[in-house]
């Protein structure tokens, strides 16, 4: 049996992001204009992959995709006003390391279709979490759901917390903010935890069986594994 290497947790990116990244790539000189542009369409498309495609594809009611609209547009504007703030300032000779950083998330999987590979925004994973993550899964799949509904809040809230982490916490790290800059972003990173767990805790824990089933679906589409 093949030995699992590692694991990401993954969306196809649209033509639209694949073009920026690769803009960003191949520019002889990147500026900082270019890398928030491209970090604001992986947010975006963060955003919709995490929060309006799933609650889409599991059915919710109209109320409930209103709270789930809300959570993404609260953390959508104080993404928007961080990377505008944070990148805008970046002293030009860090530039070229941001970009090499957002590009690493950039990592050509097997497309939606099944034909080929396509690029995709992958957030690299603990082999442990993969095996958490696809023994919940399968459980639900088998349709074994007595604990299924606070599992799911626990591992939704890891991944998002670690893709979240990745994605705003390292970059933080390198532009290293003065203490103004610092301080909205920490307040702007709060709001987004708060609203990611309540959006999470409130949604899975009402879905009925049929609608947590639809969801494990959703999320074997994320799961992308490698092995050796």
């Amino acid at each position: 049996m093949s030995e699992l290497k590692y694991a990401f947790i993954a969306f196809a990116a649209s033509d639209q992001l694949a073009g920026h990244l690769v803009r960003l790539e191949n520019r002889d000189s990147v500026g900082a204009e270019d890398i928030r542009r491209t970090m604001q369409a992986v947010t975006d498309e963060l955003l919709d992959a995490l929060f309006l495609a799933p609650a889409t594809h599991i059915g919710l009611s109209d109320r409930r995709m209103r709270w789930v609209r809300l959570a993404a547009d609260t953390i959508g504007k104080g993404s928007s006003l961080l990377l505008k703030r944070g990148v805008g300032r970046l002293p030009a000779h860090k530039h070229a390391s941001l970009a090499g950083q957002v590009l690493l998330l950039r990592q050509h999987l097997p497309a939606t279709d099944g034909a080929g590979e396509q690029p995709h925004i992958a957030f690299p994973v603990r082999r442990s979490l993969y095996r958490h993550a696809r023994q919940e899964l399968d459980r639900i799949h088998a349709g074994q759901m007595d604990t299924a509904h606070e599992e799911m809040v626990l591992l939704l809230e890891e991944v998002t917390g670690l893709m979240l982490s990745m994605f705003f916490d390292e970059p933080k790290k390198m532009i290293k903010p003065g203490p103004i800059l610092e301080k909205m972003a920490d307040m702007t990173r709060a709001t987004i935890d708060k609203a990611t767990r309540k959006v999470i805790g409130n949604i899975v824990r009402d879905l009925d069986h049929e609608q947590l089933a639809r969801g494990a679906r959703y999320m074997d589409g994320l799961l992308h594994p490698v092995y050796a």
